[in-house]
């Protein structure tokens, strides 16, 4: 079963979406902020995916995702935003986002996201390990 940590500062759709992942037989983490999503980071053994909002109070998802390239730079991550524009669709990127989604969340589509930024993680690591003689 993959881990995956869902960060979103509504209530609503770490629910929605939670409910959805949990249904669909992932095993689902939420947090409400960035701070909250970096210590369940460093509590769990291991996450295969973060999904997490771009704009939250406190830290927003663009400081998340360099905090967590810090300590897991494999792991994929997928943003979600209802504030899109150009220029932070490339900050995510660049910082290495591997899908950028809009809200409303279409939960059908989420579902084909999720799936392929989990087999591109796995991928990567096990290309890592393979590289680094581990297998």
């Amino acid at each position: 079963m993959y881990s995956i940590l869902l960060v979103d500062d509504d209530a609503g759709i770490r629910k929605s979406v939670g409910d959805m992942l949990a249904r669909s037989g992932y095993n689902v983490t939420t947090a409400a902020n960035g701070e909250s999503a970096l210590q369940a980071l460093r509590e769990k053994t291991a996450m295969d995916l973060v999904i997490a909002d771009f704009r939250m109070p406190g830290m927003d998802g663009l400081m998340l995702i360099r905090r967590i390239k810090e300590q897991a730079p494999d792991l994929p991550v997928v943003m979600m935003t209802g504030h899109g524009d150009l220029e932070s669709y490339l900050c995510a990127t660049g910082l290495g986002v591997v899908r950028y989604i809009g809200k409303p969340i279409h939960l059908r589509e989420l579902q084909g996201v999720v799936r392929e930024a989990v087999a591109e993680g796995l991928c990567v690591r096990t290309l890592k390990r393979v590289e680094s003689g581990r297998i």
